[in-house]
């Protein structure tokens, strides 16, 4: 049977950090029975609930973890009372799944552990649907479908007596993505009528699509997939999935500067290379009238790339006058939190420790005092902007600076747009950005089963004005309609966008231009 490992590219992609990969050792041999798998859910569950509400800093922080703490015992309680229902593997899966996506927090996730598979595609009734404009719509249609499947462009309307959006919460929401975002929707569209072994979710059997000429029913006929690539790539590109491009920096037409920051995480040598490139072009970018920063399909690593690339665009002098001069950061301060940290000190945090004061051998150090005192966490003062009366110096960048972004922009790409919106003359294109919480910094710990590990954040971004889970949204006349990942359609596009509006207010929702973000806490490093 065709096997396509759609779950965690939803899930793990968003949080997109540097080493996702986990290491292989002697795991024990999948359970055999019902029993088996029911003891496996339910000592997973208890380990999920117990590491959460003794690490994660949203258990101490005075705001911002709320509904952390309103669904850490209910959806414990919720789903334990589901573990009768298991019959095999995929049902302890989706249940594991559905407690860990309830916390709605990109920074909480489970990933599988080497050699452990993840969900698999089982059937599929010829229609790939994609989320446009707030509706479902029929995108691809299997040949073998005929006269009995809806016509592409159709809008999806109801399945079963059920209205479209309670289907896709029922099907989709907490399982694969966070289904309140809007991103969350265009993510998971194309899954909404897939069989992929859940359960816990019963298969729609006829549905009623709206078109052109108007609307009729559907009887959904469900078939074995085709070849894994040919549907794969169906669903990467209804659910907005491109390439990413390499770091690059470009001049697609005179006066357009195009810098390509397509990832948070890059290598040390093509990093130095980029930046190596911007700095020889320096003087004409500064020039341009318009500067793009494509931020598109990056989705997050180290906020010191942001940083440095903003720094050294604006100059130091310039980007720090804009930035606020401390923001606060949580940590949680537990055994199992400062032995990462003390771990990580003995591993060497290589650029990370040399960059901040509160990463590597300090961060440990620092911990480990507060976790000998009894503290239950400790807080840190960090801050990128002056903290004298000094006079900024003048904008050194001439034209219109353009964030583009999509749905993908997470974690430190977030973090990056927090930083370098609040410019003068920076504006926000293309699609909505993700969302994501206050909470950074991630660890990994094994669950008892070995067959998946749990990620979650131990620090608090407390001063951050950008609330969890608000994405950013591009203004009307800067939001792009077209296919986002077709780059040469976006670059004709942005030369005809209206100049930045003088009075445009905000940066975000309770985020003026006038008031910069704080800078998220040290970069998100997982450790081992």
């Amino acid at each position: 049977m065709p096997r396509l490992r759609l779950l965690l590219i939803l899930f793990l992609l968003m949080i997109c950090l540097p080493a996702m990969a986990e290491r292989r050792g002697d795991y024990p041999p999948k359970p055999t029975t019902v029993q088996g798998w029911r003891k496996a859910a339910a000592e997973d569950l208890a380990a999920i609930h117990t590491l959460l509400k003794k690490n994660h800093p949203a258990m101490v922080v005075d705001k911002g973890g709320e509904s952390f703490k309103a669904w850490i015992d209910k959806g414990y309680e919720q789903a334990k009372r589901q573990i009768p229902d298991i019959r095999g593997e995929w049902d302890y899966y989706f249940l594991i799944t559905h407690y860990v996506g309830g916390f709605r927090d990109a920074h909480i996730r489970i990933n599988r552990n080497a050699k452990y598979r993840y969900s698999d595609l089982q059937r599929w009734p010829g229609i790939i649907l994609a989320y446009v404009d707030s509706h479902y719509v029929v995108r691809n249609v299997a040949p073998w479908l005929g006269e009995r499947g809806p016509p592409v462009g159709a809008v999806l309307v109801t399945c079963d007596g059920y209205p479209v959006d309670a289907l896709a919460r029922a099907r989709l929401d907490a399982y694969f993505d966070n289904l309140d975002l809007e991103g969350g929707r265009y993510r998971t569209a194309p899954l909404l009528l897939l069989d992929l072994g859940n359960t816990y979710a019963p298969l729609p059997r006829a549905c009623w699509f709206k078109g052109q000429s108007g609307g009729r029913m559907y009887p959904l006929e469900y078939r074995a997939p085709p070849p894994e690539n040919d549907l794969q790539a169906e669903i990467n590109a209804a659910a907005g999935y491109g390439p990413a491009p390499p770091l690059g920096l470009s001049q697609p037409a005179p006066g357009l500067w195009w810098i390509t920051l397509s990832s948070m995480a890059p290598s040390g040598e093509n990093w130095n290379a980029f930046l190596a490139e911007i700095k020889a072009h320096l003087a004409d970018i500064r020039a341009a009238h318009q500067v793009v920063i494509d931020l598109r399909a990056n989705w997050g690593g180290s906020d010191l790339v942001p940083q440095r690339l903003a720094s050294l665009l604006w100059g130091d002098d310039f980007f720090s006058s804009h930035q606020p001069a401390s923001g606060r950061a949580l940590y949680r301060v537990t055994p199992l939190v400062v032995g990462k940290y003390r771990e990580m000190e003995r591993q060497s945090a290589g650029v990370y420790a040399a960059a901040t004061p509160e990463t590597g051998s300090q961060m440990g150090m620092i911990l480990q005092r507060a976790l000998d005192h009894g503290k239950p966490s400790h807080t840190f003062m960090n801050g990128l902007g002056r903290t004298g009366d000094a006079i900024a110096p003048a904008d050194p960048i001439a034209g219109q600076v353009i964030l583009l972004t999509d749905y993908a922009c997470v974690s430190a790409c977030l973090d990056g747009v927090d930083m370098m919106l609040p410019m003068p003359n920076t504006i926000l294109a293309g699609r909505d950005t993700g969302a994501d919480t206050i909470f950074g910094s991630i660890i990994r710990t094994p669950l008892p089963s070995l067959r998946w590990s749990l990620y979650f954040s131990v620090n608090a971004a407390i001063d951050r004005c950008r609330g969890n889970n608000i994405p950013y949204r591009p203004l009307p006349g800067f939001r792009f309609r077209g296919d986002i990942t077709d780059t040469a359609a976006v670059q004709a596009w942005v030369q005809h966008l209206p100049p930045t509006p003088a009075d445009w207010g905000a940066t975000g929702p309770g985020c003026p231009r006038s008031q910069p973000q704080p800078p998220h806490p040290p970069p998100s490093i997982i450790m081992d």
